[in-house]
Parts: structure tokens; C-alpha cells; sequence
């Protein structure tokens, strides 16, 4: 049975120093990804491994394999206040490759940078769907350079608030559908991409929200989650919130 961790710290417990004999069992932070390994405790039944660690990926907040292995992470180094002093946005999508398949990425490509607030990503088509401020984007390497020459806004009109509460993680379900997490904010949808408006605006209030990344078709679905969701070999889909780790 296997872990996998994209990127791992290691800090000092409240009151540590008053229980005798642990500070001397935790270490000076910072501690390096890999180091970090040896001070995480696990079942004995399961596995940790590092995939990827700075400098190859940094403030990394979802990620997802591609077709080929590769790996697609979204970091999101505006968070929480976004750009400051004029600055541009900083979000970024970084794909990662194990060119010499020892199972760690060591090869990094920033694939599209000066992004708001980039939370989602999946690979889709040769290229990746990204949510970020207010919106749904696709974009793609269309010259092999492994960075996005295309770009398109596929939806737009999610609220955009508190940088915790956006719309977020872009996720293919077993009916090829792309469901998208709410962030309990909502907005009223509508889509950018030509040939896709029939749908109208769409309240997401309360409901997260999914399409057809084929047809174009999108609607608002039960359940609303705040950041992440996963589906199970059924099809049953999970969502959380900060007081729900878990809601069905």
C-alpha cells in the first residue's frame, strides 16, 4: 500500500519543549522534503515516498497525472492577500516529469505563469483545465515547448472573495463529466466559449457545478464543497469543508 507526498514539512509542536524528552527527538526547522521522511510516523502497513520538493514545485495546492505520467501541479503563490504594490499575479502551473523513472520529478516546466489564484488542474486533451479567480480555462502546449501558447476562458462568473472560498479542483467523474468545487461562495455561471452560451447563467448557490467538456453542456449539481473533491470506483462523489472533512 503506497503514499505518495508531493511536498513535506516538519515543525515544532506547541509545548514541546515542556514534555521531556521530545524536543530532542524534533529538528531544527527547516528541514529539507527528504529529510523530513524519517521524522513522519506511519502504520506498517503503509509506504511514504518523496515525488517532488523545491525547487522543482513550490506553494503547491493541487495536482493530477496525466495520460503519460507526467505530473501537473497548480501552485498558488498569491495566497492569501494576492498581488501586493502593483505586483502581477504570481499563480502558477508547473508540469513535472521522472525522465529517468526512479519515481521522483526532477525535471520542472512552467507551463503558465502570472495567474490569480490558481487551485485546480487535470489534464485533458494534450493540455489542462485550470480554475483560478473567477473562472475556468483551458490551456495547452500547442508547439512542444511544454508552456501554453492557448488559452481559453471556458466559464466564468464565480464569486471571487475570500481566496479560501473559490471555485476550485476541476475533477472527471466516471460519465466524463468535469465536476468543479463550489468554495461556498457560489456565483452565477455562464460560458465564455463560443458554440457553449445555450445554457444561460447558472446559479451555483449552495451547489457545486459540472460540463461537458465535449458538448459544451454545464448545469449546477447537489452538494457543495469548499476545496477538493474525489470520486469512488462507484461513482460516488466526496466533498469537505472546514467543518466537514468528509460529506457524501
Amino acid at each position: 500500500m503506497g503514499l505518495l507526498a508531493l511536498l513535506l514539512s516538519v515543525c515544532t509542536p506547541a509545548g514541546a519543549a515542556d514534555q521531556p524528552g521530545l524536543a530532542a527527538t524534533i529538528p531544527a526547522s527547516p528541514v529539507s522534503p527528504r529529510d523530513s521522511l524519517s521524522y513522519i510516523e506511519l502504520h506498517p502497513d503503509l509506504k511514504i515516498e518523496l515525488a517532488a520538493g523545491e525547487p522543482q514545485v513550490i506553494d503547491p495546492v493541487a495536482i493530477a497525472f496525466d495520460e503519460s505520467g507526467r505530473l501537473w501541479v497548480a501552485e498558488m503563490s498569491d495566497y492569501p492577500n494576492g498581488p501586493q504594490g502593483g505586483a502581477g499575479p504570481r499563480s502558477r502551473i508547473r508540469l513535472l516529469e521522472d525522465l529517468n523513472q526512479d519515481g521522483f520529478f526532477e525535471t520542472a516546466h512552467v507551463f503558465a505563469d502570472r495567474l490569480l489564484f490558481a487551485n485546480g488542474v487535470q489534464p485533458w486533451r494534450g493540455g489542462v483545465i485550470v480554475t483560478m479567480s473567477g473562472e475556468v480555462a483551458w490551456m495547452k502546449d500547442t508547439d512542444g515547448d511544454r508552456r501554453a501558447d492557448e488559452r481559453q476562458t471556458w466559464f466564468s462568473g464565480f464569486v471571487e472573495q475570500n481566496p479560501q472560498l473559490r471555485a476550485n479542483h476541476p475533477t472527471f467523474a466516471l460519465q466524463n463529466l468535469v465536476y468543479v468545487a463550489n468554495g461556498l461562495r457560489g456565483g452565477t455561471v455562464i460560458a465564455r466559449r463560443p458554440g457553449w452560451t445555450s445554457g444561460g447563467e447558472v446559479s451555483i448557490s449552495g451547489r457545486d457545478f459540472r460540463f461537458d467538456p465535449l458538448r459544451g453542456a454545464y448545469e449546477a449539481v447537489s452538494g457543495v464543497g469548499q476545496f477538493g473533491l474525489t470520486f469512488d470506483d462507484d461513482g460516488n462523489r466526496f466533498v469537505c469543508s472546514n467543518r466537514n472533512p468528509c460529506k457524501h
